[in-house]
């Protein structure tokens, strides 16, 4: 970061010539994001391509026609200068529709991974039925001894509650239903007086580990997983075959399969999708206000645009990127951490100036561009899926709301416990309770809650499972 621009930045936290310095301080820091996300995009474009070109015929028809748009709005967004603005805000609608696009998928993908995570679950446990080896597993003592050892082997309570977490939700849960109810209300109690929207959010991370969260149209976008998620409801897991198991083996294998490829390239084209929309929006401000390292924006552009020929060239064999395309990273090497560094300090001066100098923004008629930078502030952050057309609701949680959602949430869980297999409701309850605050006040009730989970288990085959996965856990740390 150059001393003028510090000293706009000092200026600016200090209150003093706003009316100048906001101005100056906004097209910097537009230089500063246009030229951040032109350096990342060519990073990340190239390396999509190279994925592409090893692993698209495994990908979905879905992601194809996605890739396809994201492809023609690269290719029409690289050379913007002489657009109007108009035409700008038409290709920005366009670039945000393919964006919102991408995030329902990406939910839908979500809630599958919930309901398959809890079927492997449930096969987990029943696995050792079927197999004859006899395994050395140590006793419920020592296993106790060696999960509490790993538990509390550091000071940091951070650390701790994650541990906790994983391994509850690999424990055998051995508590009633009513218990189980009561700790779910309990993980709500610090929710009263805190934001709507915070505790929308909590409710649905239980709502989908509970199974009880449904995208619309996901069963039309993946009719398959669909149909299996139908077959696995209905079967009775207490009274399961072998055959049964391995056929279910199989299932699980290709669903997990389907959700991971997909899920790793919807993640990787919304990352994309975020970059070219935070170049677009930048791109009228670039060059208003000092430089905006024009050499590496220049680089980045040329290896956005090369990969893009390759992606629309008519070759039936994908061509390898050109000498000029692999050159251009030695002008950008290691500028994208030294921008990162830069943003993160200038960010701070954009929260003020968002919190407290809004009217004169106004005034200014700088707002536009204000917001613009706000939006290019989160579609560059590590967030890729922040909803920008969620509805605001800044109305705080009072008791008798809280009451009313929470005792609805319950009725849903209790309804679905009672209509699938009790197998299926162990896994559910063990998956909601490792994303819930741990409700535990002392270490004692660690240890108790751990032996009693082992103590009370009979079934030979879910304790084996269970030993072997947490001995793995450990055994990773």
């Amino acid at each position: 970061m150059n001393d003028i621009l510090r000293k706009i930045n000092k200026n600016i936290l200090k209150n003093h010539e706003l009316q100048k310095n906001i101005p100056k301080f906004m097209n910097h820091i537009s230089n500063k994001y246009y030229t951040y996300g032109a350096i990342r995009m060519a990073l990340h474009y190239y390396t999509f391509y190279e994925t592409y070109k090893d692993d698209h015929k495994t990908w979905s028809k879905e992601v194809l026609k996605i890739v396809e748009k994201l492809n023609k709005i690269v290719y029409d967004n690289i050379n913007l200068e002489a657009q109007s603005e108009k035409d700008i805000e038409s290709r920005i609608k366009d670039i945000d529709k393919l964006r919102n696009e991408i995030m329902k998928k990406m939910k839908s993908l979500i809630v599958y991974t919930d309901i398959f995570t809890n079927y492997e679950a449930v096969l987990n446990r029943v696995e050792y039925r079927f197999k004859e080896e006899d395994l050395d597993l140590s006793s419920d003592d020592d296993l106790a001894r060696d999960i509490l050892r790993y538990i509390f082997d550091s000071q940091d309570n951070v650390i701790i509650n994650d541990k906790i977490k994983s391994i509850i939700g690999q424990l055998p849960v051995r508590m009633t239903r009513q218990r189980y109810y009561d700790i779910i209300k309990d993980s709500f109690k610090h929710y009263i007086g805190a934001e709507w929207m915070s505790l929308q959010s909590y409710f649905y991370t239980l709502r989908t580990n509970a199974m009880l969260y449904k995208e619309e149209g996901m069963e039309k976008e993946y009719p398959w997983l669909w149909e299996q998620k139908e077959k696995l409801a209905q079967l009775n897991y207490k009274d399961l075959s072998k055959e049964q198991y391995l056929e279910l083996e199989k299932i699980l294998e290709k669903a997990t399969e389907i959700l991971t490829n997909e899920t790793e390239v919807y993640y990787f084209l919304q990352e994309l999708v975020n970059e070219v929309y935070a170049i677009v929006l930048c791109m009228p401000y670039v060059g208003a206000e000092g430089n905006y390292q024009k050499e590496q924006v220049d680089a980045s552009l040329n290896i956005i645009k090369g990969i893009s020929d390759l992606f629309f060239s008519k070759d039936e064999e994908f061509k390898e990127p050109s000498k000029e395309i692999i050159e251009g990273f030695s002008k950008i090497e290691g500028i994208q951490e030294e921008l990162s560094y830069d943003i993160t300090s200038l960010e701070e001066v954009l929260y003020q100036i968002d919190t407290n100098h809004r009217e004169l923004v106004q005034d200014l008629k700088k707002d536009k561009l204000l917001n613009g930078l706000l939006l290019s502030r989160d579609l560059l952050s590590s967030s890729l899926f922040i909803d920008f057309h969620e509805v605001k609701d800044d109305k705080k949680v009072d008791k008798d709301m809280l009451d009313q959602e929470v005792d609805k949430l319950i009725n849903d869980v209790a309804e679905f416990m009672e209509g699938h297999d009790r197998l299926l409701g162990r896994a559910v309850m063990a998956n909601t309770l490792s994303v819930i605050p741990v409700f535990f006040n002392s270490h004692k009730e660690v240890m108790d809650y751990v032996r009693y989970s082992l103590e009370k288990c009979n079934d030979k085959a879910e304790k084996t499972a269970c030993n072997i996965i947490i001995r793995e856990m450990i055994k990773e740390f």
